[in-house]
């Protein structure tokens, strides 16, 4: 079984799921969630869902890392990745909720 990465970059209007480019999300994102009313950090459980199925269809298992551009946040982005710990550091299977 193999490993697929993606990066879930967390930006002030929306949130994007990119695939990992050498470290680093590519230019290109696979989903978009625009923030409507309740802010940036909107939920994308259904958008990690989508990929972590469609990576099992493949027999890989999907690795999502959470990012807070600095450029975007300012001096918000380090508190941000420290509250999302883990995730924010390293590629990990991202828990979704109880159905």
């Amino acid at each position: 079984m193999g490993e697929e990465r993606y990066w879930i970059v967390h930006g002030l209007v929306s949130t994007r799921i990119h695939p990992d480019a050498g470290g680093h999300p590519s230019q290109h994102s696979l989903y978009r969630r625009y923030a409507l009313r309740s802010g940036a950090g909107r939920d994308v459980d259904d958008l990690v869902a989508r990929i972590t199925a469609a990576a099992g269809l493949r027999g890989d298992a999907a690795l999502f890392r959470d990012h807070w551009p600095a450029t975007d946040w300012g001096d918000d982005a380090a508190r941000l990745r420290a509250e999302a710990g883990l995730l924010a550091d390293d590629f990990r299977p991202r828990p979704l909720p109880a159905e």
